[in-house]
C-alpha cells in the first residue's frame, strides 16, 4: 500500500525545467529542412530539432540521425510500462543495424521527479544493460515548449514517433505495445532498406 501511495506522490511532482544550457531546440540547422514553425510532431510532418544531453555528457540532436529511421521514446523513470520497456530498443538496433536505425530514449522524470541527471541516465542504462540506445535527459518545458511549440506532443507514458530517414513523422504510437512497436519499426526501416 505504501509503494502504491509513494508512487502517486512521485506522479502528481510537476518535473522542473532543465537549466538552459542542457536542452535547446535547433531553429537554423542546416539539416533542418523545416522551419520552427513548420516542424511538428505529427504524423507526415517534419519532426522539430533539438538537442539534449546524453548519458555520455554530450549534447545530441536528432537531425544528427538524418539518414536512419529514428525511434524516438519518450519516457520517465517512475512509469511502470517504461521500465518494462526500458531495453526494447537494443533488440531492434541489432537486429536492423545501427547504420539504419537509431533509438532515442529522451527520459523526463527521474524516479524522484527530477529532470535526470546524466548520472541518472547512466544508472538507467545500466540497470536495464542498454548499450544501443541513445539515452537523453529531457524536460516537460523542452516537450511541451520547444518540441510542441506550446502544445503537449504526448498524452501519457512511455510515448513513441517513428521518424523516417528525412526527419518526417511516420508513426505515432502512445503507451506501451511491444508488437505494435516492432511492427511499425518494421514497416518503416524495410522501405529505408529497399
Amino acid at each position: 500500500m505504501f509503494n502504491l501511495i509513494l508512487l502517486f506522490v512521485i506522479s502528481c511532482v510537476s518535473i522542473k525545467p532543465m537549466p538552459e544550457k542542457t536542452v535547446e531546440v535547433i531553429t537554423n540547422s542546416p539539416t533542418t529542412e523545416a522551419s520552427l514553425e513548420e516542424c511538428s510532431y505529427e504524423i507526415g510532418k517534419v519532426a522539430c530539432d533539438f538537442k539534449s544531453l546524453s548519458s555520455t555528457g554530450k549534447q545530441v540532436s536528432l537531425s544528427q540521425f538524418r539518414g536512419k529511421t529514428v525511434v524516438l521514446q519518450i519516457s520517465v523513470m517512475w512509469c511502470h510500462w517504461c521500465q518494462v520497456g526500458a531495453n526494447d530498443g537494443d533488440p531492434i538496433v541489432r537486429h536492423y543495424g545501427d547504420d539504419k536505425i537509431a533509438w532515442i530514449s529522451l527520459l523526463l522524470s527521474n524516479p524522484r521527479g527530477k529532470v535526470p541527471s546524466v548520472n541518472d541516465l547512466r544508472m538507467w542504462g545500466d540497470f536495464y544493460d542498454i548499450e544501443k540506445q541513445h539515452l537523453l535527459t529531457g524536460s516537460k518545458d523542452l516537450v511541451i515548449n520547444k518540441m510542441g511549440k506550446g502544445k503537449p506532443i504526448i498524452e501519457g507514458f512511455p510515448s513513441y514517433f517513428i521518424i523516417d530517414e528525412q526527419g518526417v513523422v511516420v508513426d505515432k504510437l502512445l503507451g506501451y505495445s511491444p508488437d505494435a512497436l516492432k511492427s511499425s519499426v518494421k514497416s518503416h526501416v524495410q522501405k529505408t532498406i529497399k
